[in-house]
């Protein structure tokens, strides 16, 4: 539990605290204390910007200390993340997400499915996928479509009103995508704002003009975006958003998801009574992502004799915490 929550072994004196606690229900007060130490919020902080950003990311780890101190929920840090919006002060390093990414748009838009919904669609960029019926090239480049606005202007994340994605379907037919979540229905064209040519020069004009000045744009009234944020927490309970969330976490602290791979959330879990609760009760809780974390962690399968693993797939049987391997941080810090 010091590796997991601290990142670091315990010392001898809280070893030796924690053994001789006479208090029966000693276990809760340990993770009750250990979350309120700076250790605690500096470990999830790096596990966090390792996670998201595949570094330890300065300017992107400066905002996640905001989203602990502040204590923003999981579905806020989405939201901040997706808009990039730089007149945001309380959301400050959050567009380096996508910035990080905005010059390859096929990137961006995986990473994100990825990393917020548990969804890999990469192979649907060429051809329907071919386990999961309804991934299809529609679907992977309708999700494309929500970026496809979005490209960097002077250094920071900007977005035009308008763009378009085409492809070439298996058939060698260039056909365009509309702007679709997943398998969800296309969204109605209607929300989408049409440029005359005039509006698109004025637009033109302003961001080159932002360009020179070294400003920041605002994003576009029908913000494609705003959308993808929108369609991402809609039904985020039962959807891809919760479930995905709680997933990384127990495989964080479990050694294992209850979907595998983590970023195939089609895949059937091997408990979903266990997966719909999470959902529920982090969605319940303004996605709180330390009750979650606490939940898992003051919980007897927590606290269950770690074991190798040695079934995977369909036959896989949980039967405690699957041992781990300490991170270069942890080992780091350990010594």
């Amino acid at each position: 539990v010091y590796l997991d929550l601290m990142g670091r072994p315990p010392t001898p004196s809280e070893r030796q605290a924690f053994l001789f606690d006479p208090r029966q229900d000693k276990w809760n007060h340990l993770v009750e204390d250990l979350m309120k130490s700076d250790d605690f919020h500096h470990q999830q902080i790096r596990e966090l910007n390792w996670s998201l950003m595949g570094e330890n990311h300065s300017e992107f780890g400066k905002y996640l200390q905001t989203v602990w101190k502040e204590g923003k929920g999981w579905d806020q840090l989405y939201q901040e993340v997706i808009l990039a919006d730089y007149r945001n002060d309380q959301a400050s390093g959050a567009p380096a997400f996508l910035k990080k990414r905005v010059s390859d748009l096929d990137r961006l838009t995986n990473d994100v499915a990825i990393q917020f919904f548990g969804v890999n669609i990469s192979c649907a960029q060429c051809h329907d996928h071919p386990n999961v019926p309804h991934w299809t090239q529609a679907s992977y480049y309708g999700m494309k479509s929500f970026f496809s606005a979005t490209f960097d202007n002077g250094g920071f994340v900007a977005e035009r009103s308008e763009g378009e994605v085409t492809y070439k379907n298996t058939r060698g037919e260039t056909l365009e995508a509309s702007l679709q979540f997943f398998d969800r229905p296309p969204i109605e064209e209607t929300l989408l704002v049409r440029l005359d040519d005039e509006g698109r020069k004025k637009e033109k004009e302003r961001l080159e003009q932002l360009k020179k000045e070294k400003k920041p744009a605002s994003l576009p009234s029908s913000s494609r975006r705003k959308l993808l944020v929108q369609e991402g927490l809609a039904n985020a309970q039962g959807g891809y958003f919760a479930r995905s969330a709680v997933n990384r976490i127990w495989r964080q602290f479990m050694g294992r998801g209850l979907v595998e791979p983590v970023d195939m959330m089609g895949n059937r879990p091997w408990s979903e009574d266990i997966l719909d609760f999470l959902a529920h009760d982090l969605a319940s809780h303004r996605y709180d992502l330390k009750r979650t974390l606490a939940l898992m962690v003051g919980s007897r399968t927590y606290q269950s004799a770690t074991v190798a693993l040695s079934k995977t797939g369909d036959n896989y049987l949980f039967e405690g915490p699957v041992a781990k391997r300490m991170t270069a941080e942890q080992f780091i810090d350990a010594i």
